[in-house]
């Protein structure tokens, strides 16, 4: 998600003419060219990125990497603040992995970056994309129409024409072909790739393309490219065109597969030019094949927590490269909501397991599974319960059977049974969601067992407070929920189709009057009101909202042009609900006098008032995380609270779960002791001021 700095924050920096840390992308917003810089258009400021490029998608030794758990430890250790997705092409010009996968790897990447905050590269990885400009200009419609609102995003067109395969003109001319795709959907920075394995950006400079918003990119490999190259990169800087790094290694240009040197002092050469005009740049790569330039050893399969024995003799070099030049940032993990706690919980996660094996990667996080299920299966995990809640358990299954069922545990007791369909083959998945049950506080065995086959990604427990007793919690506010309409639990002369709006979603279309949804959720509790994302070619219809039983809302839609033209409508009149459990909501299309399609639903959500979204949140407030410190001091964690501090200290892991917690009066520092764990783990601390956060890293 894109965070913005509160505008607190933001009127006390210019008061006092100082600048606060942030995420690259909070500080800096959307890329954009001027002269031969590229700029943040938040600061003006000319903005240099340094990171890792991942390996071709389509081939394991990298492949397997493209997932959110190795982009969040390339945030959290080597502080990048730019990945690339390489995403590999054939030299028939044709994408090289299949269509879906690849698309999947992307979207982990993108994904899992912009919710990091940091910028992430959509490359098509190709050496001869002219020969099929169709998979070209199909693949930058797909993701420029997904991704190019997000301001974080950049496109890359063609990664290393090969050598003199193609001239400059042929190069420019494919380029100006596929901008204006990308252009219907995006403002967002375009590289383009330059003749000669993109080096004669020299050539490029004296004829640009028109667009008010492309770099040039140039790759160099430091043990085979010095001064001349370098001078090419002058030139182009002379005539005024701005440069990417997109690609550049420690070795020969063959990657390190011969000749297994790195050339760190030719690196450095580099980098001083680089740094002098501020240039971005990407290293290659994030894989584990035994060459040079790999960041892993031969053989390395873990996605994240990678230590020295891990990393080559490049791979420590560029960490420490990589850290060096992005100081200037803060890569803090974003907040901890208390209501979604223990959080997602990844299946492979288990404390023991019967007749199930780790499988992967799969799902559109790119992650591992279990998989090869028998009725008779069963997985148990250990987390903890922060307060008794009314909660429900949400599980990332697919199958390629008709239906099955999942009988849930909680410490030795049945809490629930989840039924649900198949998702129509292996390989494709969904997520269902349980009826709501009651959790106690504290340390909880999760057992799941299976009555029939299916396929388990994760699951995640969530739920509301049970009880009024406990203090107000101001940062557990839901101020709304969105609720996708292609996530209906039952459908009624409805189809699930593609919306085509902006956010690349589902949607349900080919309505009549005699449609209706039914949907599964915890909504917020107090005066709201629903909004809808629709689109009519017809008159229009009336939506009929119905919660537990209580029809609450009407909302009125009249035609939006298209069938694919969204627009925003809000409900005229709110409401109150006081939920403590979660709601069934029905869907009802009426008043549609007969025509054959009435509206189009992409989502709904329902909007807590002005009041609550008004409010301050402290997690994200700036000044409200000042002091707060916290370091590994042997098995424990020390925390310093910058002051004299009386309320609640939580650890947490990256999947939410709560490691620790302690109550603290009067203290001005801590010892929490934790359990083993690596990686990154988030310190949590609320009093009556509001709530800070801080991330803390035992490598």
């Amino acid at each position: 998600m894109y965070r913005k700095m509160s505008a607190l924050a933001a009127i006390i920096a210019a008061s006092a003419s100082i600048s606060f840390a942030a995420t690259p992308l909070d500080l800096h917003g959307r890329l954009q060219t001027k002269g031969n810089r590229i700029i943040g258009d938040k600061t003006g400021d000319t903005v240099q990125l340094t990171g890792m490029s991942f390996f071709w998608s389509q081939w394991p030794e990298g492949g397997n990497f493209y997932n959110g758990k190795t982009v969040n430890w390339l945030v959290d250790d080597f502080n990048c603040s730019v990945v690339r997705a390489a995403i590999g092409v054939g030299d028939d010009g044709k994408m090289g992995g299949d269509s879906a996968g690849s698309f999947g790897q992307v979207d982990a990447v993108v994904k899992a970056a912009t919710a990091r905050g940091i910028y992430s590269i959509i490359d098509w990885h190709s050496h001869y994309a002219i020969k099929n400009k169709a998979a070209a200009k199909s693949f930058f419609e797909a993701v420029a129409k997904k991704y190019g609102a997000n301001p974080g995003v950049i496109f890359e067109l063609f990664n290393e024409p090969w050598a003199n395969v193609y001239t400059w003109p042929e190069i420019k001319a494919y380029a100006e072909e596929i901008i204006p795709i990308i252009r219907k959907y995006s403002p967002n920075l375009i590289l383009v790739g330059t003749r000669q394995w993109s080096r004669d950006v020299d050539e490029a400079s004296l004829d640009p393309i028109s667009d008010t918003n492309v770099a040039y990119v140039l790759h160099f490999y430091a043990g085979s490219h010095r001064d001349t190259l370098i001078q090419r990169g002058r030139t182009a800087l002379a005539n005024g065109a701005p440069l990417f790094v997109s690609e550049w290694g420690t070795t020969n240009e063959d990657g390190g597969t011969i000749d297994k040197a790195i050339y760190p002092e030719a690196t450095n050469e580099w980098f001083a030019w680089m740094d002098s005009n501020k240039i971005s740049s990407c290293n290659w790569s994030v894989q584990n094949k035994a060459e040079a330039s790999a960041i892993l050893k031969a053989g390395t399969t873990k996605l994240s927590n990678w230590d020295s024995t891990d990393l080559t003799e490049s791979g420590k070099f560029v960490r420490e490269l990589v850290r060096s030049r992005n100081t200037m940032f803060t890569f803090e993990l974003p907040p901890v909501d208390s209501s979604l706690l223990p959080g997602r919980i990844e299946a492979e996660d288990f404390k023991t397991r019967g007749d199930l094996t780790t499988s992967g990667p799969g799902d559109e996080d790119n992650s591992s599974f279990l998989g090869n299920s028998k009725i008779g299966s069963w997985a148990e995990y250990q987390t903890v319960v922060p307060q008794r809640r009314n909660g429900v358990i949400a599980l990332r299954i697919g199958s390629g059977e008709a239906n099955a069922q999942v009988t849930v545990k909680v410490n030795g007791k049945v809490a629930t049974v989840v039924k649900f369909t198949g998702t129509g083959g292996w390989g494709k998945w969904k997520t269902v969601v349980s009826d709501s049950f009651l959790v106690a506080k504290g340390a909880a065995t999760i057992r799941l067992e299976w009555d029939g086959l299916f396929d388990l990604n994760w699951l995640e427990l969530t739920g509301r407070q049970s009880t009024q007793a406990d203090p107000p919690q101001i940062d557990t506010i839901h101020r709304s929920v969105r609720i996708e309409a292609e996530n209906a639990v039952t459908l009624t002369s409805l189809t699930k189709e593609s919306s085509g709006d902006e956010d690349g979603t589902g949607s349900v279309g080919y309505t009549t009057d005699s449609s209706w949804a039914q949907f599964r959720a915890v909504l917020p509790t107090g005066k709201q009101v629903v909004a809808v994302r629709v689109a009519s070619g017809s008159e229009g219809a009336t939506l009929k909202f119905t919660i537990n039983g209580a029809v609450k809302a009407n909302v009125k839609v009249a035609g939006t042009g298209g069938w694919q033209t969204w627009k925003t409508v809000v409900a005229t009149d709110s409401f109150t609900l006081d939920m403590t459990d979660s709601a069934t909501i029905r869907v009802d299309w009426e008043e549609g006098k007969g025509q054959s399609s009435l509206v189009n639903l992409n989502w709904m959500e329902f909007r807590g008032p002005d009041s609550i979204v008004a409010q301050p949140i402290p997690v994200r407030s700036r000044s409200a995380r000042t002091g707060l410190r916290a370091a590994l001091s042997g098995d424990a964690i020390a925390i310093d609270f910058g002051g004299s501090f009386t309320g609640t200290v939580q650890v947490l892991d990256l999947h939410g779960r709560i490691l620790t917690q302690s109550a603290v009066a009067g203290s001005v520092t801590a010892n929490l002791p934790v359990p083993a764990w690596k990686g990154v783990a988030l310190v949590r601390v609320r009093d009556a001021a509001g709530v800070r956060t801080v991330s803390v890293l035992h490598p």
